[in-house]
Parts: C-alpha cells; sequence; structure tokens
C-alpha cells in the first residue's frame, strides 16, 4: 500500500508476512496436548473408580463388633438414668483449676459410694493424656484437681462407676489460658 507523505515521498506499509506452513503445527500440538492430558485424567479417574472397594477400614468386622458394643453401652448407660454433671472452676493460676462432679440419678437424687476416673486430653500439635484424680467433697461431689501445662481446648474423659454400673461422659473445657 502507498501513501503520498511529505510532498512527493511514497513509501509502502510493510504487512505481515503470511503464515509459514511450517508454524501451523503449534497450535495443533497445543490442542492435542490437553486431549492427551484430558485423556490420562479420564483414565486415572476410571482407574480409582473401578477400584475402589468401599472400606475404609482395615478390619470392617471387627470395626461394627466395636460399634454394636459401643451401642450396647450407650443403650445401658440410658436405662440407668443418671446425669453427671461437671462444672470448671478457674484457679488462682494461669492453667489450674477444679473439676467438680456431680452424679445423681434418674429421680435427681445424689448417688453414693460412685468412683469417677478422669483423663484430659490435649489433641494440639503435641497430644498430651493427663490423669485426672477425684475425691469426695462432701455427700454428692467429687473433685479432681487440673493443673494444664499448656493453654488450648482440653477434653475431659470422665468414667463413672458404682459397683458394676457405670456411665462415660466427655467434658470439653473452653480455651484454657
Amino acid at each position: 500500500m502507498t501513501s503520498p507523505r511529505h510532498g512527493s515521498r511514497q513509501y509502502t506499509v510493510p504487512s505481515d508476512p503470511p503464515p509459514r506452513p511450517s508454524d501451523r503445527w503449534i497450535p495443533r500440538a497445543i490442542v492435542g496436548f490437553f486431549l492427551v492430558l484430558g485423556s490420562v485424567q479420564a483414565g486415572f479417574v476410571t482407574l480409582a473408580y473401578d477400584s475402589f472397594t468401599g472400606l475404609v477400614t482395615e478390619d470392617p468386622y471387627a470395626t461394627g463388633i466395636e460399634y454394636d458394643r459401643v451401642l450396647k453401652e450407650r443403650e445401658s448407660e440410658a436405662a440407668l438414668g443418671w446425669q453427671v454433671e461437671a462444672v470448671f472452676e478457674p484457679g488462682d493460676a494461669p492453667r489450674t483449676g477444679r473439676l467438680v462432679v456431680r452424679v445423681t440419678d434418674a429421680g435427681g437424687r445424689p448417688l453414693d459410694a460412685v468412683v469417677v476416673q478422669g483423663e484430659a486430653e490435649h489433641t494440639g500439635r503435641i497430644p498430651q493424656l493427663l490423669p485426672v484424680s477425684f475425691t469426695a467433697a462432701g455427700p454428692d461431689r467429687l473433685v479432681g484437681t487440673l493443673d494444664f501445662p499448656n493453654g488450648g481446648n482440653w477434653f475431659i474423659r470422665l468414667k463413672v462407676t458404682q459397683g458394676d454400673e457405670g456411665v462415660r461422659r466427655l467434658v470439653e473445657l473452653p480455651v484454657i489460658r
């Protein structure tokens, strides 16, 4: 294309050169690459789907039996009707306190001669288990002294027994500082 400029001078505007036949493979290669990649992914999905048995435990039979035991234990606990009340009373020093446990029967009457065993569990970066000892502090109260080595959320697993009968409870303590 020519155009007049600066008087009588004319110049030619360069146009893009036509694509060379040897350059036409590049878009085809990109599309082909993604088609191959999609095919490989589809193969992996098919392999994973076909090979999954649906089992997520090593020994499903034993897991089922254990779960049946847990269900029976819950039924027997519900039949007892015991109420376990646990209250955390913070101490004066950081990360200390008392856990006051009160156990009553289905009618709300305090139970005599109950034994409370406890274990404090912290599930942070370094899991910790601490035994908690309870002593009687009156006719219907048991008290466990707690001295946590670090702050965070703590769980207290309680096992309350009277003779051959008993219940289990999990008490969550909010952030202990």
